[in-house]
């Protein structure tokens, strides 16, 4: 995904917002991320992941690592 921004991969710009609200703010007390959000498909079809997001070294808040797992199904998200 050169040049495009990751605000392609939810399903408004507000819930782009929203995450990265909650994301940062726990990475920048030096937490692991980890919470369900709502991801949009190439061909506008919404679903649920799992997401994890962790800065890769204390002094490097910028340099992230995200992990997802998707999509969860129904059982799944009601185990979290």
């Amino acid at each position: 995904m050169n040049d495009v921004s990751t605000e392609i991969i939810y399903p408004n710009y507000a819930e782009f917002l929203a995450l990265g609200q909650r994301a940062y703010s726990t990475i920048n007390r030096g937490e692991l991320f980890n919470g369900e959000v709502e991801l949009k498909r190439k061909d506008g079809t919404c679903f649920w992941g799992l997401m994890r997001a962790q800065a890769l070294t204390s002094n490097q808040i910028g340099r992230l690592i995200w992990i997802m797992k998707m999509p969860l199904s129904a059982a799944q998200r009601a185990k979290h």
